[in-house]
């Protein structure tokens, strides 16, 4: 089974430190193995997703997120991503639904999460609110589940100050009616991302955040 290797968490352990154009030029090819590893990891787990949450096959390269950092609107201008990141799902990293998220990070920052870290379009969350109007128990009960819990420290994404209208702000859900997204995660340690182990573990992860990425998809109409 394909794993993350140790070169390439070395990788980016040394691009932290040496983040800048003249290093990457110098080391490219250390760093095309290194992408080689991630996409290939990635592919893996979009097969092994599927077995669940049957998207249909897409191709790796079209999940990946880019190593450049847009940096027009940023104070910190240094040039890469010390990270290497996919979002899989119907339409890869493009996609508007919810979806499954991998990020290696040194520094105990590498994630297994889902959900659609994007704001929906208007249209979307009208839907999505809809559904929490009516079936926010089903919704409710799946993310304060025990299992959910065990293996997500709580439901993120920003959210409204008040409720938007026209729900009202005794709502029984208020709080999920607020949100303009959903998403989880599970942050894991350098040492986790070298295991042998990995790829089952990410799989572990997804089919937990499963019930929450078809809900949303199967209520904002995205066929996920």
């Amino acid at each position: 089974m394909v794993s993350i290797e140790r070169s390439t968490l070395k990788f980016l352990k040394t691009l932290r430190k040496n983040n800048n154009r003249d290093w990457v030029h110098a080391n490219r090819g250390w760093y095309l193995e290194s992408k080689q590893n991630f996409t290939e990891f990635t592919q893996a787990l979009i097969g092994g997703i599927n077995q669940f949450d049957k998207f249909g096959y897409i191709d790796a390269k079209d999940c990946l997120y880019r190593l450049h950092r847009d940096v027009r609107f940023s104070p910190d201008k240094t040039p890469y991503n010390y990270h290497f990141s996919a979002m899989m799902g119907k339409d890869g990293r493009k996609g508007n639904g919810a979806s499954y998220y991998f990020r290696i990070k040194p520094g105990g920052l590498s994630v297994i999460a889902a959900g659609n870290p994007n704001m929906p379009d208007k249209s979307q969350m009208e839907k999505m609110r809809n559904a929490i109007d009516k079936k926010g128990n089903e919704f409710a009960k799946m993310i304060n589940s025990k299992s959910f819990k065990n293996t997500f420290d709580e439901l993120k994404g920003e959210r409204y100050k008040r409720v938007p209208k026209p729900y009202s702000a005794e709502h029984p859900y208020a709080d999920l009616l607020k949100m303009k997204y959903y998403w989880v995660d599970n942050f894991i340690k350098d040492k986790e991302v070298l295991e042998d182990g990995l790829y089952k573990m990410a799989l572990a992860v997804y089919k937990k955040a499963h019930p929450m990425v078809r809900f949303i998809n199967n209520h904002v109409k995205v066929k996920n």
